[in-house]
């Protein structure tokens, strides 16, 4: 034998454990205002998606105020949902997400060690391929929202509906297309003549976009859509084009607002 090996194995005993972690409500500030766009500012936006509802502190109740339509990893680009009139520095919170944590509980094992193989590296080989393979994922939100102010005063009592919907379609066909949109509706009662008479007074198209990747880091852009790296710009309808070295990246754009 060219190869003369002792492999002791022992039994590995796993159990899997599920804890629920709720955090408090994350703590942000207003940073940026303009006429359509409120930017929050977080340490981390790590457990925020486009689509979720922020709030603000109310007679010590968190009341919605704010929905996210873009974000990046410390800011989020919001549409107001009421007339709430902001200023910078204002607190706003965000409602952490229930995540179910996995906790892997392992015995040690000693391990073979044993000579490379070809079927080693084969499988290797394979993994690294389907790695690179172009997927494609589809994910979507649709929601439904209504808002109402009730008063035993002569103040007038209001109602407020909103429909949003969004949508990430990743690698459309195994492809290198790839679409985005998210698109809010909302009337108040007693208003729908002026929908009816001007559309845009309750349609809102925050991104509706298509993308086209070149390669992992080379990518153009083309529609109504809001770049995260320069989000104070807010929406631009037109071309975009990114170039990514490493953690430095570049691009053009030419549109209009």
């Amino acid at each position: 034998m060219r190869y003369l090996i002792a492999v002791f194995v022992l039994v590995i005993l796993g159990s899997s454990l599920k804890a629920q972690t709720v955090d408090e409500p994350e703590e942000g500030s207003v940073s940026f205002i303009t006429s359509q766009n409120v930017y929050v500012k977080f340490k981390t936006t790590e457990n925020i998606a486009v689509g979720d509802t922020l709030f603000m502190s109310q007679d010590g109740k968190l009341v919605p105020v704010l929905t996210v339509i873009n974000l990046s990893s410390i800011s989020c680009v919001c549409s107001p949902i009421l007339n709430q009139t902001f200023a910078v520095a204002d607190k706003i919170f965000a409602k952490p997400k229930k995540i179910e944590k996995p906790i892997e509980i392992i015995t040690p094992a000693t391990v073979a060690i044993l000579p490379p193989t070809s079927g080693i590296t084969d499988s290797i080989s394979d993994e690294k391929a389907s790695q690179k393979a172009l997927k494609q994922n589809i994910s979507g939100r649709a929601a439904v929202s209504a808002y109402s102010n009730f008063s035993n005063t002569p103040a007038d009592q209001s109602s407020r509906m909103r429909y949003t919907f969004s949508m990430n379609a990743r690698n459309i066909n195994n492809s290198k297309f790839s679409a985005e949109t998210y698109i809010s509706f909302a009337h108040k009662n007693g208003e729908w003549d002026e929908i009816q008479n001007n559309i845009n007074k309750g349609l809102k198209i925050y991104s509706l976009a298509f993308k086209y990747d070149f390669d992992p880091n080379t990518c153009l852009m083309l529609g109504r859509k809001i770049n995260a790296k320069i989000s104070n710009v807010g929406a631009i309808d037109g071309v975009q084009f990114e170039k990514k070295f490493k953690a430095l990246s570049f691009g053009l754009f030419a549109g209009t607002r």
